[in-house]
């Protein structure tokens, strides 16, 4: 009898090898030093199957070796300004990568932060499977920022991140797997999607424009450990948070506004 389940087919060496279509997308500016921790365990997830998965590093015109130290790892760089190659932000470097996944016919999209410590294939595959086992079109990985360097850090680091370290906020995880269906509006250039993205932070932008998504859900949390530096600071990402929403909340008051009127207009030619 056949099983109405669908499995994932196992390779001769016993791992893993998913259904769906995947690329990796690293987003970077100016990351040569950081970029090989985290390139080299994805690029021995990405050769576990290189007919189904991709890896993707999106130079957002960095000035350092950040590109030729991907090349020299083997993987495919492209830059977020195909034009003049400038730095133009993050959400620009994520949509150049969309578009990237996209054109390699992929099924779900896994971005990451180049700063991340301990990604390993197991971290992104569970990621990817989390997405049909909850039935969502996006679900972030828990973040921690790791302890400074040093040798009484070092010593405690892992006591630290299970007891003291408290992780990234979900409105700011960058380790993100989504549905490429999910993201239709975006290749599809609606003005809400692009101006969301790229005027109010990425991740505050995608949380309010996906819907159906999971953030650190039960039971199947991937733990990622980054830099301990935050560039923005944690008031300055609430504070593009906060502006996300109540410019989502403008919106659709004008939209409801708009609704009204066509309402009114329609009985009045009656």
């Amino acid at each position: 009898m056949v099983s109405p389940f669908k499995v994932h087919p196992v390779c001769l060496n016993g791992a893993k090898k998913m259904a769906e279509k995947v690329t990796v997308i690293v987003p970077v500016f100016n990351e040569a030093a950081a970029l090989p921790s985290v390139l080299k365990p994805l690029v021995s997830w990405r050769n576990q199957d290189k007919a189904g998965r991709a890896l993707v590093v999106v130079n957002d015109g960095s000035i350092d070796r950040t590109a030729e130290v991907a090349r020299s790892l083997g993987v495919k760089v492209i830059p977020s300004d195909s034009k003049q190659g400038r730095n133009i932000g993050k959400a620009e470097a994520f949509i150049a990568g969309a578009k990237q996944a996209r054109a390699n016919k992929s099924d779900v999209l896994v971005t990451l932060d180049a700063d991340l410590l301990n990604v390993t294939p197991k971290k992104v595959n569970q990621l990817v499977e989390q997405l049909s086992r909850l039935n969502v079109n996006m679900v972030t990985g828990k973040v921690y920022p790791t302890a400074k360097r040093g040798f009484f850090p070092k010593l405690l680091r892992g006591l630290n991140l299970a007891f003291w370290s408290k992780p990234i906020l979900k409105e700011h995880s960058g380790q993100r797997a989504i549905k490429m269906r999910a993201l239709s509006q975006l290749f599809n250039n609606n003005p809400k999607w692009l101006s969301a993205l790229r005027g109010y932070g990425l991740e505050a932008g995608l949380n309010s424009l996906i819907k159906k998504a999971a953030f650190f859900p039960r039971g199947g949390k991937v733990l990622f450990n980054s830099q301990p530096s935050f560039r923005k600071g944690k008031k300055g990402l609430k504070r593009q948070v906060t502006q996300t929403y109540v410019l989502f909340d403008e919106w659709d008051a004008k939209a409801r506004e708009l609704r009204r009127q066509r309402k009114r207009a329609r009985r009045g030619r009656r």
